[in-house]
């Protein structure tokens, strides 16, 4: 796979500590870890039998389940709720009040 790029909003440095980097800057992990390589890399998906070494493992695919965001939509919708009911019951109330036109004031005397 070629290296991947910069992104739009993002650091130039891939690497978050020694060991892990955010993006596969290929050419700038060469560098750092006094390597040769070219500007592609592969990807292991199986092994057998494992690495007795211990130095490549496969990362774990992370949990594709809703996780907080769901309850945060509930949240919102619940705040909104909340703000629309309240904006609706203000507007009742200034509507139940007597409208005064400016200047009446002196009129009922």
């Amino acid at each position: 796979m070629p290296t991947e790029p910069v992104p739009a909003f993002g650091h130039a440095d891939p690497f978050i500590s020694n060991s892990e980097v955010s993006r596969l800057a290929i050419s700038e992990i060469a560098r750092r870890k006094g390597i040769d390589t070219g500007n592609v890399y592969l990807q292991l998906e199986s092994q057998t039998p494992p690495s007795a070494s211990g130095l490549l493992t496969l990362v774990p695919l992370p949990e594709l389940d809703e996780g907080p965001h769901f309850s945060y939509a509930v949240q919102w919708a619940i705040f909104s709720a909340i703000a629309a009911g309240g904006y609706l019951l203000i507007l009742r109330k200034m509507a139940r009040q007597p409208y005064d036109a400016p200047g009446e004031d002196a009129d009922r005397t």
